[in-house]
């Protein structure tokens, strides 16, 4: 994951800090920081990294030339990854708090979202694996309207990237879009919504913490 926000609590008040991680380095080029202030919790402000088109062009540039590197990690080694990271990945009253405050939704849905994370990346790496075939380039237009869903196949380009922007009412989605790429070896560009910038963060954090590659 090239363009990630990673987690520092800041000790006064309710605030928290994102910086940007682009090839597993801190950056933070501009200096500056925008205010995300939860529209439903006055006490609380997030801190995020205010990206200028340097860094942009950075994430866009490593994202395209890391595929290579993404796919110097075998497929089962990727999944073993992604299983190990559903094993250690926890979430704290404080950081559940966090979502509850910043996206407005009832404590007792946030709990059951995050609770699914682990079992749903575990789930998914397994109906990836069932499902797994090398790319061969053969895939058709109408592919997806003549192909059963039940059928459809994960496939490994070749090259390219993700980029992809993550919605503000489900935590979930950070962690299915991370284990889909990083169990097909596709590098990617994370936008989270600044509402749901320290899920993201713990997703791609722990993934990196459970043996992925930075530079992938």
């Amino acid at each position: 994951m090239e363009w990630t926000k990673k987690i520092k609590w800041v000790q006064k008040s309710m605030e928290i800090k994102f910086d940007n991680i682009i090839g597993g380095k801190k950056s933070n080029l501009s200096r500056k920081y925008f205010e995300v202030k939860s529209p439903f919790y006055l006490d609380l402000t997030t801190l995020v990294s205010d990206s200028n088109r340097i860094e942009v062009a950075m994430a866009i540039s490593k994202a395209k030339n890391s595929s290579q590197d993404c796919k110097k990690i075998g497929f089962a080694e990727r999944l073993k990854i992604i299983k190990h990271c559903s094993k250690k990945i926890k979430f704290s009253e404080n950081e559940i708090k966090h979502v509850v405050k910043m996206t407005g939704m009832p404590i007792k849905h946030v709990s059951k979202y995050l609770e699914e994370i682990p079992s749903l990346m575990n789930e998914l790496a397994n109906l990836i694996d069932s499902r797994h075939v090398l790319f061969d380039g053969k895939i058709s237009r109408d592919f997806c309207e003549k192909e059963d869903f039940h059928k459809i196949e994960f496939r490994e380009s070749l090259e390219g990237f993700a980029y992809v922007i993550t919605p503000g009412n489900d935590p979930r989605i950070s962690a299915v879009v991370s284990t889909i790429l990083v169990s097909l070896g596709f590098p990617g560009i994370i936008k989270a919504s600044k509402y749901d910038a320290l899920i993201a963060s713990k997703v791609i954090n722990s993934i990196l913490d459970s043996g992925y590659p930075a530079n992938a």
